[in-house]
């Protein structure tokens, strides 16, 4: 992965972590990762399991997936509220109906959890399976807004803005 990318997470995690510690009620922090096949590098700070439950979600078998949907936009594996983050990173990109995907993450959240999406600004070229989609600032918070999600923070290459919560 980018190492932007795993600064940013890692900014997020921190930022975040008394907030998580608190929703989970001192247990280890469920965490959902859409996308979660390690193709390029991996969280390693999320390996501690007396602080992190990490499922990771992907459309196909990998060593690191634990759930692989029948359906990659309904997720009838997972129950309503079951997390208290569910994380894409660089995943976005490649989804074909990322608002459909955006629902789900939102679905399956708990009340008052966090939702973290990382994804590019910018198209690179060819991926896998496609690359489809890049994201601006104003495109990450419509799509939050289409999944009624409050947003907590937008930013677009590393430039933090803060935005407050709306209802």
């Amino acid at each position: 992965m980018h190492i932007s990318c795993y600064i940013r997470t890692r900014w997020v995690f921190d930022k975040y972590d008394k907030y998580l510690t608190s929703l989970s009620g001192g247990k280890p922090i469920k965490i959902l990762d859409v996308g979660g096949a390690d193709w390029n590098g991996e969280f390693t700070f999320l390996n501690d399991k007396s602080k992190y439950s990490v499922d990771a979600l992907d459309i196909e078998r990998h060593e690191r997936v634990t759930i692989v949907p029948e359906d990659p936009y309904n997720w009838n594996e997972i129950d309503d509220n079951s997390y208290d983050m569910v994380m894409s990173t660089n995943a976005f990109t490649f989804i074909n109906y990322f608002w459909l995907t955006i629902c789900e993450m939102q679905r399956v959240v708990k009340p008052g959890g966090i939702v973290l999406i990382l994804t590019p600004s910018i198209i690179w070229g060819k991926g896998y399976p496609r690359s489809n989609w890049g994201f601006n600032r104003d495109g990450l918070i419509t799509m939050a807004e289409y999944a009624n999600l409050n947003v907590l923070d937008a930013s677009v290459g590393g430039y933090r803005i803060n935005i407050p919560v709306t209802n």
